[in-house]
């Protein structure tokens, strides 16, 4: 999708394309039996209208239940590594590469990292035309998402710039926990997804990566949300929680 930014792409466009994104990769999800959002990754280029279509995207898609992740300014070949390396659904990127200032473009990526496939493209396109048949029906308009399956925005950059939390590198690990250094993703300590506590009781990101590996006896990661500390500590974030974001893992430490 190319074109003079709101002449022939609009930020309509923009919008449209998020939500039937978000609403047909959520889709494949539940046809999967997946209950979890779909995750999709934009990244932009400078041009001035670049943020008006992300904000477009990241609405269109958060309207259809899917959460999206911010790397802002970046290139294209960094778009589509993350989306292959960090299991994406797909990825957007904003940018009209040599072409001039006023213009701008939509470049669709797949879980892959590679452009996304015609069929998919088309059915964007579909869409935007109001003659979109899927999943054996016709659809005129697709369903938002109320409550908590509205999506999430993560400034998904900002977990990406650390590469480990120094506090973790020489904790020994619970012998029935994780290594966190090789199962927890940065990106999880700035985005929500991840719980901290320590000896029993919820503690942010910043106090427990202050803390020193030598004041620390064990250090577990709990990702089975059938766990019962799990669900103990999920619960307990949740309701403290203003940005809605599900936990995915729990991290706890006890102190010597």
């Amino acid at each position: 999708f190319r074109g003079e930014a709101n002449v022939n792409l609009t930020a309509e466009h923009a919008y449209q394309i998020g939500r039937f994104l978000g609403w047909y990769y959520g889709e494949l999800k539940k046809q999967k039996q997946l209950d979890e959002p779909a995750k999709i990754v934009i990244g932009k280029d400078t041009r001035r209208s670049s943020y008006m279509f992300e904000y477009s995207l990241v609405s269109g898609l958060t309207a259809s239940g899917a959460d999206a992740y911010l790397l802002h300014v970046t290139t294209t070949p960094s778009v589509a590594y993350v989306a292959r390396t960090d299991d994406f659904d797909c990825g957007i990127m904003i940018s009209a590469s040599h072409n001039p200032y006023y213009d701008n473009g939509i470049k669709l990526i797949n879980s892959n990292g590679e452009k996304m496939d015609e069929e998919t493209i088309l059915l964007v396109e579909d869409y935007i035309d109001g003659k979109l048949r899927l999943f054996g029906q016709e659809w005129k308009e697709r369903p938002y998402a109320h409550k908590d399956a509205i999506g999430c925005t993560v400034d998904y950059v900002a977990g990406k710039a650390v590469k480990k939390v120094s506090v973790f590198q020489s904790v020994r690990p619970s012998k029935d926990g994780e290594s966190i250094t090789s199962s927890v993703d940065a990106s999880h300590y700035l985005s929500g997804e991840a719980v901290f506590v320590l000896d029993g009781k919820l503690v942010s990101v910043s106090e427990f990566t202050s803390l020193k590996p030598s004041a620390l006896s064990t250090v577990k990661v709990i990702k089975d949300k059938n766990n019962a500390d799990f669900k103990k500590y999920a619960e307990e974030a949740k309701k403290q929680s203003t940005t809605g974001v599900e936990p995915k893992c729990i991290i706890m430490a006890t102190s010597k």
